[in-house]
């Protein structure tokens, strides 16, 4: 435990909930036009999971020792490792300091 929180980690955070709220705002304005109001609700929902896991590895939000950390961490380490690993193919490493 004891993860240092610094300004960084936390403005990354605010990103990825930001963009998270656009994504799922948007789904639910397309969709509820052409879907009941219910339903338009929860596929905002599932984009706006589905959305901000992924901005999360975008944004260097969580890293592999945090990941350990959580409840059943070791499970997802794998999927985390394998996005980390397709986000550097498409975006080039990052040299960490």
């Amino acid at each position: 435990m004891g993860q240092k929180l610094t300004l960084r980690k936390i403005g990354r955070t605010f990103l990825a909930s930001a963009a998270m709220g656009v994504i799922a705002y948007l789904v639910h304005y397309v969709t509820v036009k052409y879907l009941r109001n219910s339903a338009a609700v929860i596929l905002a929902i599932i984009s706006g999971m589905i959305s901000y896991i992924v901005f999360v590895i975008l944004f260097d939000v969580i890293t592999e020792e945090e990941l350990k950390e959580l409840p059943k961490g070791e499970k997802l380490l794998p999927i985390y490792l394998k996005a980390k690993k397709l986000k550097n193919n498409i975006f080039g490493k990052k040299i960490s300091k």
